[in-house]
């Protein structure tokens, strides 16, 4: 019931999977990420502890292909189950158990796999391997570019419901809060992979959302006025991150930084209290720029 790939970038260390089906929350269950470590997908009739189960065996020093191994042997009934498995430098590998609903197959790449079952047409893994490795871009970009050769191809032949993205980067044993790059799913949607698409890019402007105040406590006020307009031109009329170019620009003088935090004070004073714990948070004396819309 289920398309999903699994990805890893051996440049950046970046290890991440996708996951679109015509099941709610499918990115709930199915993939399973862990940075400095690898990935599991499990699915069809999915069992979510094979997702910790791997991710601990490939902690403990199992590559993947002995990690399936050792999950198919050890379950009651595996001809149901699906699962895939890579880790950030061996082969990856999967299985799909023979009474898996058809179209039910898989197909490891160099640096992927991907799985897919209850499929319209046969050759879904194929498209999506070939997609990650002629894709552009990042990890996210192609394990998004996976998804829609899938769905190319007719996908899951009850339709559309929910997808999922996860990428994280990182040394191994880092917090799983400091981790994550993407981290986004479509519960419940007509166009899930249209929506993912749109949440994915929205968390890339969002992962940078305070870089203009770290380039401003740096003393870079020319980068952070950069990084604030790269931001408004990301998330067009989001009132956080017209506040925060408010701030740069105010902090170095500019008339329009006054003008932008003044026009917000005028809504509520509770921006300026805003923007005066992002100065203290990010070591900028707030002050100064306070004193300009005076």
């Amino acid at each position: 019931m289920t398309y999903s790939i699994l990805g890893r970038d051996r440049a950046t260390g970046d290890v991440g999977a996708a996951v679109q089906s015509a099941w709610y929350s499918a990115g709930a269950g199915v993939l399973w990420v862990e940075a400095g470590i690898g990935a599991v997908a499990t699915q069809a009739i999915g069992e979510r502890a094979f997702g910790h189960l791997g991710l601990q065996m490939m902690t403990a020093g199992s590559a993947p292909t002995q990690v399936v191994a050792s999950l198919v042997a050890g379950d009651v009934t595996p001809g149901v189950r699906q699962i895939g498995v890579i880790d950030l430098s061996t082969t990856p590998a999967a299985f799909t158990g023979s009474d898996c609903v058809p179209n039910a197959e898989h197909q490891p790449g160099a640096d992927c796999v991907a799985q897919a079952n209850m499929m319209t047409s046969p050759g879904v893994p194929e498209a999506m391997v070939a997609a990650f490795e002629a894709g552009a871009g990042d990890l996210t970009d192609r394990l998004l570019a996976a998804l829609d050769a899938a769905q190319a191809l007719g996908g899951d032949f009850r339709g559309m419901q929910s997808a999922g993205l996860v990428v994280r980067t990182g040394e191994r044993g880092a917090p799983a809060w400091t981790t994550a790059l993407v981290n986004v799913r479509v519960d419940d949607h007509r166009e899930p992979l249209a929506e993912l698409r749109r949440l994915a890019g929205l968390s890339r402007a969002y992962r940078n959302s305070n870089l203009s105040l770290e380039r401003l406590a740096s003393g870079d006020h020319s980068g952070a006025v950069e990084a604030a307009r790269d931001l408004c031109s990301h998330v067009a009329g989001d009132l956080n991150a017209r506040m925060r170019l408010g701030l740069t620009l105010a902090a170095g003088g500019d008339p329009e930084g006054a003008e932008i935090l003044g026009a917000m004070a005028e809504q509520s004073g509770r921006w300026l209290a805003y923007a005066r714990s992002l100065c203290l948070r990010y070591g900028i004396d707030p002050q100064p720029i306070l004193d300009r819309l005076r």
